[in-house]
This record gives C-alpha cells, structure tokens and sequence, in this order.
C-alpha cells in the first residue's frame, strides 16, 4: 500500500498486539497465513489500527492472534478481488 493510500485509510502500522485499541480504530491484520502466536513480519504477516471502514472491506476475525486486544478484524479478499474485478 503507498503513503498515500495509507494517509487517506488514517492505517498505523503496529509491532504486535497492542494492550487496547483506541476509540474509533480497529485492529486489522493481512491476508497471510498465521497462528494466534505469530509475531508481526513472519512471513509478511502485517497488522494495523485504522478507522472502521469498507475500504478495503473488512470482516472480523476469529483466529485468535488479537485475542487480547478483543475483536479484531482481517481484510475481506473476497470483497475486495469483487471490487477490483468490477473496476
């Protein structure tokens, strides 16, 4: 994703879980394959904060890796492929 993308998606990347999300964010990790304890940068494993948001599309997670900071979200590829197809 470029700056710029990013800037307008308000994302701040994160280093792990953080301990709580801030009012009006959301945790959102990528695509990659992971277990609940996969540290941040294996294999391209990334995670960010930013605003709830349907761009990119997100559904929330059930995986287990931001357990401790509560619900937490992953992009929606499915969604997203659609709207790129559809473009």
């Amino acid at each position: 994703m470029s700056d710029s993308q990013r800037k307008r998606h308000q994302m701040r990347y994160v280093n792990g879980v953080p301990k709580s999300v801030p009012e009006g964010q959301v945790l959102v990790h990528n695509h990659v394959t992971h277990e609940p304890n996969t540290p941040i940068g294996l294999n391209g494993f990334r995670a960010w904060l930013q605003p709830m948001t349907d761009d990119p599309p997100l559904v929330q997670c059930d995986c287990g890796w931001g357990a401790r900071a509560g619900v937490h979200y992953r992009v929606d590829l499915e969604r997203a492929n659609q709207r790129h197809d559809d473009a």
